[in-house]
């Protein structure tokens, strides 16, 4: 599960906390909670600057055969507020599995990591990237909830 935070009049920033999601024998666990998630300088002509963190990390113990999947969503919250979007990459385990690249969070599961069989591994990296158009209005704080699950 991870929260998000966003304050406005302008800015929008990101409080990401991370606690693992559990699915029978497979197990991921996600640490290292992302820090405040901040948008507030834009370039003339370009747009607003994302920003991005990758210090979430997070462990996979399987014991299938079964290709399995890492899923994302946001669970809490509604949909990101108009003209905003939260991007999720997350590294595929070693011991074999494929990620799907970066894909924008919404209230639908995603699959982010296909392919995973028996395996433990750890320390894979999963990056948040919070990005906004000029378009978007001033929005007041907010908060959702992604929550991660492992499984068929």
């Amino acid at each position: 599960m991870v929260q998000l935070m966003i304050r406005g009049a302008g800015l929008a920033a990101l409080l990401l906390i991370a606690q693992p999601a559990h699915a029978q024998a497979d197990t991921i666990v996600v640490s290292g909670s992302p820090s405040s998630m901040t948008i507030n300088t834009a370039t003339p002509g370009v747009g607003l600057a994302s920003n991005t963190v990758a210090t979430t990390t997070y462990s996979i113990m399987t014991a299938t055969q079964v290709p399995l999947k890492i899923k994302a969503r946001i669970s809490s919250g509604g949909e990101m507020p108009a003209n905003t979007s939260l991007t999720l990459t997350i590294e595929a385990p070693g011991g074999g599995g494929t990620s799907a690249g970066a894909k924008a969070l919404t209230t639908s599961d995603q699959d982010f990591v296909t392919g995973i069989t028996a395996q433990n591994s750890s320390g894979r990296t999963i990056t948040y990237v919070l990005s906004a158009t000029v378009a978007g209005a001033p929005f007041s704080s907010t908060s959702r909830t992604i929550t991660f699950t492992i499984g068929p």
